[in-house]
């Protein structure tokens, strides 16, 4: 995407701050939606057996690979889509194994995990993604 969209679109996207940020919703996306597994499957196994229905877990995908998983309490929506970006404006925690995508417009009190496959770093939005 061209630069000058990318800030165009993060702009429009901003509309979305009306809706609150969901305190117990993790969004979680895997190589841009386009493999699932690795550390965000561990992360959410985990999740799943010590923390069973205390979060609300959305799994941002391109492909139909998540047929490969059964998850009762995982819903798994179109990453690049409407609502997968109000999925990703209203999560409290993203949890990313690469750099999350540039043109949404993270708030200040959202918490990024990004595993930078087994890295393991924990930072927040405002301190990492102010490159627009």
């Amino acid at each position: 995407m061209d630069i000058k969209f990318k800030r165009i679109l993060k702009n429009l996207l901003k509309v979305f701050y009306i809706l609150p940020i969901k305190k117990n919703k993790i969004f979680t996306s895997c190589f841009a939606g386009k493999k699932i597994g690795f550390d965000s499957k561990a992360i959410v196994d985990w999740i799943n057996e010590n923390e069973p229905n205390k979060y609300e877990i959305i799994w941002g995908v391109d492909t139909k690979e998540q047929e490969k998983l059964k998850y009762d309490n995982v819903k798994f929506v179109k990453i690049k889509s409407i609502k997968g970006i109000v999925h990703m404006i209203t999560s409290k925690v993203l949890l990313y194994n690469i750099n999350p995508p540039d043109y949404i417009p993270f708030r200040k009190n959202q918490i990024i995990i990004n595993t930078w496959h087994g890295g393991g770093f924990i930072k927040k939005v405002r301190k990492i993604y102010s490159r627009i």
